[in-house]
């Protein structure tokens, strides 16, 4: 009878450390998907900005292509609304570039990693969010 006891004891112990080490398992286990989605998230937010640099380039680019043509042409002078499209049209590459910190991307709006309500996209909030420096901002 001793010899039961002490053999369930032991069964007893084993089994306890069997879920100690299952429980153990599964934290490292879960651990490891936080961390591989926070990367892959981190990822995703570099490719994004990276885009957006890319469009804000393109349109920078688009600009000096429009008026350059004008110039050439004889259509960029007073009255013929270029130079208003032309500030207007760099404003809109300065709000999506995530490199150039433009009053209209530093004010107070929506934390959404997509266009918020005033049309602008929000870079700054969003790598807030994710912990993203770039180097742009030291």
């Amino acid at each position: 009878m001793i010899h039961a006891v002490h053999q369930q004891r032991k069964r007893r112990r084993k089994e306890e450390e069997s879920r100690h080490r299952q429980a153990e398992w599964e934290r490292t286990r879960q651990e490891k998907l936080r961390l591989i989605e926070a990367e892959e998230a981190r990822i995703q937010g570099l490719l994004t900005e990276a885009d957006d640099w890319h469009r804000s380039n393109r349109i920078r680019r688009y600009i000096a292509a429009v008026q350059g043509r004008a110039i050439q042409t004889g259509g960029y002078g007073p009255g013929s609304g270029l130079d208003e499209w032309g500030v207007w049209a760099t404003q809109q590459a300065d709000r999506i570039d995530p490199l150039v910190d433009a009053p209209a991307r530093s004010s107070t709006r929506s934390t959404s990693t997509s266009i918020d309500g005033l049309g602008e996209v929000n870079h700054a909030a969003r790598n807030r969010r994710r912990g993203i420096r770039i180097a742009a901002q030291f």
